[in-house]
């Protein structure tokens, strides 16, 4: 069976559990998922980051935002700062090991961990070259082109996880993540994809 297979039987799998999910959806998600293509640059939110529940609300008027942005890629791919190995132990995933005699200042620095298949992408993603399901997540945020928009998955899958563990309110659950992953639920406007809507609220 295809990584791609895998990755879309575990989302059907987890769309299932959810009781907001009907059966229309399910069959949607069948149909296939559709990777998003189009990344452009959107403002950031005047009034800090903006939950998903805020941005497809059709009263806006009253919607307040007190969400927490989460950490970009560039973010959880280092060591040092925020996205830290130990905060990606928080989320539930392994940076990895350190190496004997390396500081731990460079991802290179690390051994085994988290691979690219425990986390989630649209059905009918073809890795880069040089990286598959097996491979490490650490070394995918560290060698694939920042225009790559699927590193943005991998961000708010941390995000979601490490929001909480700690206590925070990230801008989009579990679920909400799997629905928009899916096209269940449509990407709020005015963002053109679903790496534009998370890129436009990271850090804030």
């Amino acid at each position: 069976m295809s990584i791609e297979n895998n990755n879309q039987d575990r989302l059907l799998a987890d769309l299932d559990k959810s009781s907001a999910v009907n059966k229309s959806r399910r069959s949607f998600a069948k149909s296939g998922i559709a990777a998003p293509v189009i990344v452009s640059l959107a403002s950031k939110p005047v009034f800090g980051a903006q939950c998903l529940s805020n941005a497809l609300s059709i009263n806006q008027s009253h919607a307040v935002s007190s969400c927490w942005g989460g950490w970009s890629p560039g973010a959880w791919k280092g060591p040092t700062g925020d996205g830290s190995p130990s905060q990606w132990l928080q989320a539930g995933f392994n940076y990895g090991t350190l190496k004997p005699g390396k500081s731990g200042q460079k991802w290179n620095h690390y051994d085994g961990g988290s691979k690219v298949n425990e986390f989630v992408f649209p059905s009918g993603y073809s890795f880069p070259s040089g990286i598959t399901g097996n491979s490490y997540a650490r070394e995918y945020l560290n060698t694939a082109s920042n225009a790559d928009a699927h590193l943005h998955y991998m961000a708010a899958l941390l995000n979601i996880k490490y929001a909480a563990a700690t206590g925070q309110h990230y801008i989009m659950n579990y679920q909400q993540f799997l629905g928009l992953v899916s096209g269940a639920t449509p990407i709020p406007a005015p963002y053109a994809s679903f790496a534009d809507y998370v890129d436009a609220n990271y850090h804030l």
